[in-house]
């Protein structure tokens, strides 16, 4: 019954009297509204590909709720969920969200993904020592404001395709010690003379910068990895031809020097 075109589920009502650890899911339907969804039982609540315009009311009544998706609806606001104390995963991408506000009282929120909406202003999420990762990529941001700082535990953070262009406009990361993973790719920023090593100053912890890894621990596994694998290469070659061990040896040696000459 994915995809159907029903405007509402007042019917589902109060399941309030269930008991348990429950994961409910409506998603890939056209729902313009809910009135009356909640449990005070629930941890997955899936709402997802309809056509939901506001938070549902009865939203409220989850109290345990641990995850809330609603991606790809036509929601232009995110309420009613400043009661959800244990709330840890919230995701509204691929919605029209302009603005995000009343999350400061959700300390709890661990995870945020608001890609792809129309975002100008960098969310306030107050003092939040839980929240680790954030996407808000895709959307119309064109500054980290300085409170990002109170997020003292973000390691994730995703602004990719925004509208992001000088330095001065994320200053602000560098009160985050613990940002491992910044993506910015697709901001303006990016083209600037010195984007690189400017950022990686800025930003000591980073070990992902656009997609990119570089940290020396994994660069070296990296390439520990490679001379495995070529040695395994050149042994079983070595097998098929019938060679003695190691005869093949100073052929890949040359061929990996010049392999590296190369990436140089």
């Amino acid at each position: 019954m994915s995809k159907n075109e029903m405007e509402s589920i007042d019917g589902v009502g109060d399941l309030r009297n269930l008991t348990g650890e429950y994961k409910f899911y409506i998603h890939d339907y056209s729902f313009l509204y809910l009135n009356t969804i909640g449990t005070a039982t629930e941890k997955i609540l899936n709402l997802s590909n309809n056509q939901i315009t506001r938070v549902p009311q009865g939203i409220v009544n989850c109290e345990k709720l641990k995850a809330l998706i609603l991606n790809n609806n036509q929601l232009k606001t995110v309420d009613n969920i400043l009661g959800l104390s244990e709330l840890g995963t919230l995701v509204i991408s691929h919605n029209q969200i302009e603005a995000l506000s009343g999350l400061v009282g959700m300390s709890g929120l661990t995870k945020l993904s608001a890609a792809h909406n129309k975002l100008r202003v960098f969310p306030n999420f107050g003092d939040n020592e839980k929240m680790k990762e954030m996407r808000l990529n895709n959307n119309k941001i064109q500054k980290v404001p300085e409170y990002i700082g109170k997020c003292i535990n973000l390691s994730v953070l995703d602004l990719g395709n925004n509208l992001i262009a000088e330095f001065s406009s994320i200053e602000s990361l560098r009160l985050l010690r613990h940002l491992d993973n910044l993506n910015l790719k697709g901001n303006a920023i990016t083209e600037v003379e010195g984007y690189r090593e400017k950022v990686l100053e800025m930003i000591p912890s980073l070990r992902i910068l656009d997609g990119q890894r570089f940290d020396p621990k994994f660069l070296a596994r990296k390439e520990k990895r490679a001379i495995i694998d070529e040695i395994k290469v050149r042994e079983k070659r070595e097998r098929d031809l019938g060679l003695k061990p190691g005869a093949l040896k100073k052929e890949y040696m040359n061929k990996s020097q010049k392999k590296a000459k190369i990436q140089k």
